[in-house]
């Protein structure tokens, strides 16, 4: 978020590299993590609608940002990108820990158990 601003603020033609190699960056991390993050936490009746909804998502995002690029500077997209992230970052405050990272932190007693044995069936 802060590379956004910072890309958006400076003059110089660097600016842009470095701003685009790090939102790329940062849209490839999140299409890596998210689906694995979907399908340890939702139901198995609902993991493939959800990982299917997030490809479909982040696919309409990429058009409606290409769209309303050709209508307005790339400064002014820069800065308009960073309402998603903002929208992300309070996010995450609600997302619950996923079966893994439970595991691995020994929180056994967060009802780790069932999930894990209904991950297994």
């Amino acid at each position: 978020m802060r590379f956004n601003l910072l890309f958006c603020l400076l003059q110089d033609p660097y600016s842009l590299d470095f701003g685009r190699f790090f939102t790329g960056y940062g849209i490839g991390v999140i299409s890596y993590v998210v689906p694995i993050y979907i399908v340890e936490i939702a139901p198995k009746n609902l993991r493939g609608g959800l990982a299917t909804t997030n490809q479909l998502m982040i696919v309409i995002g990429a058009s409606v940002s290409f769209l309303i690029g050709s209508v307005i500077t790339w400064r002014q997209l820069a800065l308009a990108g960073l309402v998603p992230c903002i929208c992300l970052l309070i996010g995450l405050w609600f997302i619950p820990e996923s079966p893994r990272w439970l595991y691995g932190n020994k929180r056994k007693n967060q009802k780790l158990d069932s999930w894990l044995l209904e991950a297994e069936v």
